[in-house]
């Protein structure tokens, strides 16, 4: 899956994970991954599993954080682990610099088509900011879950995001669903996980 590719690219370097927004995850669906040593964080643990010397995961929800730092424990990462609770925007805003790499896999932006100009403002927002403040050589993975935002779109999205940004950026990698989550013939807003690597020079 996407996890399993991140882990593939630079697992030396120290990674900033950052996703979900308030009410993402409830206490209940939490409970259930307690005693597990699963990845429920899955970013977080492949980049781990892989070698990375220290990962922080930011939510803005306390129990995925609270989540992710047990499950950091469970699979022998604690010490190489760092769970923030905040503000996805804000964080950006106030960090003076990133770590070199960084994966941004926020929640959908936007769930009908209404919502689409929205959607991209706020994915070309985000995805500036942090190219703004990530060192030269460094690489950005970003997702994008919204069903009406199609490849293309969330590409060109970034491309503009790396304009605004004053940053150059190539394409590494394109990502889409894996075999384990097929799309029906015929419905193509199934397929509404796709991703870029970016290699920020």
């Amino acid at each position: 899956g996407l996890a399993a590719a991140a882990r593939q690219e630079r697992p030396e370097l120290p990674i900033l994970f950052m996703t979900g927004n308030p009410g993402d995850h409830s206490e209940q669906e939490l409970a259930k991954y307690s005693t597990q040593p699963v990845l429920r964080k899955p970013f977080s643990m492949a980049a781990l599993k892989g070698g990375s010397p220290h990962v922080t995961s930011l939510d803005a929800s306390g129990p995925a954080v609270t989540a992710a730092e047990h499950h950091a424990e469970i699979n022998g990462f604690g010490d190489r682990h760092e769970g923030v609770k905040g503000d996805v925007l804000d964080y950006l805003r106030e960090a003076e610099a990133l770590p070199p790499v960084v994966i941004l896999d926020p929640p959908a932006f936007a769930k009908s088509r209404s919502a689409r100009h929205k959607a991209v403002q706020g994915y070309k927002r985000l995805n500036a900011l942090a190219l703004t403040k990530m060192p030269a050589d460094g690489l950005l993975w970003t997702f994008s879950c919204s069903q009406v935002v199609d490849a293309q779109l969330f590409e060109d999205t970034l491309i503009a995001a790396a304009v605004a940004s004053g940053r150059s950026v190539r394409i590494l990698r394109r990502l889409g669903q894996p075999a384990d989550h097929p799309t029906k013939a015929g419905h193509p807003e199934a397929q509404y996980l796709k991703g870029l690597v970016l290699h920020v020079e």
